[in-house]
């Protein structure tokens, strides 16, 4: 456990885990607006559900922020899985005319192609977080030597 615990810690420096917070929280904002838009679009289903992913999303935010363990833990396997998604919304821009998510979102009154590079825009920034977070466990930064000038 300690060894997991050290390599969470070398992975999500300061900048790593305000990165992931930033990346959380504009998840809850784009959930609040799902939200709205299901609540004025009938055809689109319930906006309850929405509730899941902003409280999931805050309570992460706010872990990763605080350095918990567990937090830094589910976000480091949610950023490997952003790997997978960017490849789904690759394959869905190229089969996007039978797409079914297109319809869900086209049901929200928004344009279906803005959303898939909305998606696309925001897994390849999670992939970018990954592969930071990796390289830092493989590659610690070098400390800064102060020079002393007499």
């Amino acid at each position: 456990m300690d060894r997991w615990v050290s390599s969470l810690e070398a992975m999500f420096d300061r900048r790593q885990r305000r990165a992931v917070a930033v990346v959380c929280f504009g998840g809850v904002l784009l959930s609040l607006w799902g939200a709205t838009l299901a609540a004025s679009h009938p055809a689109a289903g319930p906006w309850v559900v929405f509730l899941i992913p902003i409280i999931g999303l805050t309570v992460l935010g706010v872990g990763t922020l605080r350095g918990l363990v567990w937090a830094q833990t589910i976000v480091i396997v949610g950023l490997a899985g952003q790997i997978f998604g960017a490849i789904a919304v690759v394959w869905e821009l190229a089969h996007f005319s039978e797409s079914r998510e297109a319809a869900k979102v086209l049901n929200l009154g928004v344009d279906p192609l803005a959303g898939v590079l909305a998606n696309l825009a925001i897994c390849l920034v999670c992939v970018a977080l990954f592969v930071r977070a990796l390289l830092r466990l493989v590659r610690p930064p070098r400390r800064r030597v102060q020079r002393r000038i007499w």
